[in-house]
């Protein structure tokens, strides 16, 4: 298992910071010196790497501008996560970004919503082609779920219309056959619980997005404890069950907070 944190690619190109995508994407929320702090995290082995939210507005010029910083500071990029402006919906040619931009940096897993790709999820031939470019560039893709009881506001039906239950969720991947990222705080309060949907969906998982979750979309992303998850027992079910696939702490934090909360992880795992 290894264990990373969420940051954004436009902390490291503050000119390609679009303010929709900062506005959607708290995170960091009031992260200081990020590269230094995240290179001494990797140097004491509080964290194995990170995971890289990229922007609309990222070239490859970028990516590699990125993974020269990156390896200056001798930080790892374990994944790499799907604009947030595609959240609802992405195309090919935005996936082959991901896939040349995950090579680039070293990424092995690649972040996608599930709700994002369903569209093309429908053509066998669409499917086949995501598979030919996991074989071809040797990384995985990990789609992410979402759940029907998040969502506050005009955003509550969108949550229930481009979203699956447990079940449904479930279903698709294994249909599909392909790897999941699974995201605590969306799973939210879902009837399943996020224990039930590690334990089914377990051979699958490659990915953890690990965060506490309360009430609705405003009280997502939480510090583990300051939600109502069973986070504890969720960390003891996935050592139990020996997983060995990536967590990754995708918190709304300060260092200090997050490096208690990878204590906390520690402690458990």
């Amino acid at each position: 298992m290894k264990l990373s944190i969420s940051v954004n690619s436009w902390d490291f190109l503050p000119q390609k910071v679009n303010l929709i995508e900062k506005l959607l994407m708290g995170i960091p929320k009031k992260r200081k010196n990020i590269i230094v702090n995240l290179s001494n995290m990797v140097e004491k082995k509080q964290i194995d790497g990170i995971e890289l939210i990229i922007s609309v507005k990222n070239s490859q010029q970028d990516i590699k501008k990125l993974y020269e910083l990156f390896n200056q500071y001798y930080i790892p990029i374990l994944s790499v996560h799907q604009a947030v402006l595609q959240i609802l919906k992405i195309d090919i040619p935005s996936i082959e970004f991901l896939f040349e931009t995950a090579k680039t940096l070293n990424a092995k897993v690649i972040v996608v919503h599930l709700y994002a790709i369903r569209k093309l999820l429908e053509k066998p031939e669409k499917i086949e082609y995501l598979r030919k470019l996991e074989r071809d560039y040797q990384i995985q893709i990990g789609l992410e779920n979402s759940s029907r009881d998040i969502g506050v506001g005009l955003f509550s039906g969108i949550a229930k219309k481009f979203a699956w239950d447990g079940q449904e969720f479930t279903k698709t991947i294994t249909n599909l056959g392909m790897k999941v990222t699974f995201d605590t705080t969306h799973f939210g309060l879902s009837e399943w619980g996020i224990n039930r949907f590690f334990l089914e969906n377990k051979d699958r998982i490659i990915n953890i997005h690990l965060s506490d979750y309360k009430d609705n979309l405003l009280g997502s992303h939480l510090l583990l404890g300051k939600g109502v998850l069973p986070m504890k027992d969720f960390l003891r079910t996935i050592k139990l069950n020996k997983y060995k696939g990536l967590v990754t702490l995708e918190i709304n934090a300060d260092f200090p907070e997050l490096i208690g909360n990878i204590n906390y992880v520690k402690d458990v795992l």
